[in-house]
């Protein structure tokens, strides 16, 4: 997902109680892969990733004269980010409303596709999303196809497909990927 605007678009959770921003219209969204200590997203009972830092994206396909009426503070929040240019940048000239984001499910299987090995950790890798949240572009997301997605249906079968894909990228990835100044 691209938001044209990530400081307006994604927020974090005190900032997102913090704008008044209906919380329907908050969806949650993965931080980039430097912030993500995990290699498997866990999520609390509402689909929320159980991590560090919880990240929000604002999300609302409602008329902005519809949302002065229903949700005062959200049409606050919007008129704010036109305040502030939002609304002029390349994506947010060509959605409407442009404030809107385009539709994505969470992908269950993410891989990050530049970086350095920082902390001990691997340049790529390959993220089990067990939560309800999207990603930015900063991740490559992968969707299983048929007859992969009748595995990944449960559980266990996403948990063997994660394994197989760590396995992959160990030993193609590596092998392969674009070399930068501090390694991988």
């Amino acid at each position: 997902m691209v938001t044209g605007a990530n400081c307006f678009f994604i927020l974090t959770e005190a900032q997102a109680r913090a704008s008044g921003i209906a919380p329907h219209f908050l969806r949650p969204v993965l931080p980039s892969p430097r912030h993500l200590r995990t290699d498997v997203v866990e999520a609390d009972a509402q689909g929320v990733p159980d991590i560090g830092k919880r990240l929000f994206l604002f999300d609302c396909r409602v008329p902005r004269e519809e949302l002065h009426c229903t949700e005062p503070t959200t049409a606050a929040y919007v008129k704010r980010g036109e305040e502030a240019g939002a609304n002029q940048g390349y994506l947010a000239l060509r959605r409407d409303p442009w404030y809107a984001q385009e539709h994505r499910d969470p992908a269950p299987f993410l891989s990050t596709y530049m970086g350095r090995s920082l902390e001990g950790r691997p340049p790529f890798r390959i993220v089990l999303n067990k939560s309800k949240a999207v990603a930015t572009n900063v991740y490559l997301m992968l969707y299983p196809k048929t007859p992969l997605s009748k595995t990944t249906r449960f559980a266990a079968g996403r948990e063997l497909v994660w394994r197989a894909l760590r396995r992959t990228m160990e030993a193609e990835w590596s092998r392969s990927g674009r070399v930068y100044g501090g390694g991988f």
